[in-house]
């Protein structure tokens, strides 16, 4: 695999935890891009912006925007 984006996140296509989210899935059902057509509640720019202080209500939101089929932080498995 080849890549020349920057050593943050382009870099991370290489990694496993990253790969492992295509896994069982066909180049059709990934290749669009999908867009956001409402606006955003104000609560994601806050967690963005770092208003909201406690971890729990951070986590909350995150699970509440979260794609399907998107991997979990509290999955430490997929960062190796």
């Amino acid at each position: 695999m080849e890549h020349e984006e920057d050593p943050g996140l382009g870099a991370d296509i290489e990694r496993d935890f990253f790969r492992r989210q295509f896994e069982n899935k066909s180049f059709e059902s990934i290749k669009a891009l999908r867009t956001i057509k409402e606006p955003l509640p104000q609560e994601y720019f806050d967690a963005l912006e770092g208003r909201i202080a406690e971890e729990e209500a951070a986590a909350a939101i995150m699970e509440k925007y979260r794609p399907p089929g998107h991997l979990r932080p509290d999955r430490r498995d997929h960062f190796n």
